[in-house]
């Protein structure tokens, strides 16, 4: 969780872990979208539940060398 609070720019709060709650949660989702074990369509519906931006999500994984699931850059013709 450090690594992601860096990515993130926060300060991890160490008095409480109830404080950290959707910073833990994001690094759990991340890691299974890392190990193929979600989609990154469930990783966002994961990090809006925290509040997360997709944006952010997006940097975090580039930073992290994490690629983007190919569902993220499908386009459908209208």
């Amino acid at each position: 969780m450090a690594q992601l609070a860096r990515h993130l720019n926060i300060e991890e709060k160490r008095e409480h872990p109830f404080r950290n709650f959707a910073l833990n949660f994001m690094g759990m989702a991340i890691e299974a979208y890392r190990r193929d074990e979600i989609t990154y369509r469930k990783l966002i519906y994961l990090a809006k539940q925290v509040k997360f931006d997709s944006e952010v999500i997006d940097e975090v994984l580039s930073r992290l060398g994490v690629e983007d699931d190919i569902e993220h850059n499908v386009y459908v013709p209208k």
